[in-house]
């Protein structure tokens, strides 16, 4: 079964730090794009962040996060393998 022709909402959470998420447009089993980023702090502070479309079966939405001085790059990235969608942290 293939993924549909769709807009999908997406969104990761790092528990008590940060929530982040942005929307993916899919087309014949490929990110046609992305758009539409938000993120909220819980705790810490986000410094920066930038979504990027890497390739037609990956997406990533890269945060720079600064909490009790230490600065980290986390982020929120889709895949897509065959038809399965795949959301996690990184």
């Amino acid at each position: 079964m293939k993924l549909a022709n769709k807009t999908y909402s997406i969104s990761f959470t790092s528990p008590l730090a940060w929530k982040a998420g942005y929307k993916v447009n899919i087309h014949n089993n490929s990110i046609a794009s992305v758009h539409s980023a938000w993120n909220k702090e819980i705790t810490g502070k986000i410094l920066s962040a930038r979504l990027k479309k890497e390739s037609s079966k990956q997406a990533t939405y890269y945060l720079t996060y600064q909490r009790l001085g230490f600065v980290t790059s986390p982020g929120v990235r889709v895949t897509i393998s065959g038809t399965t969608m795949k959301v996690f942290g990184i």
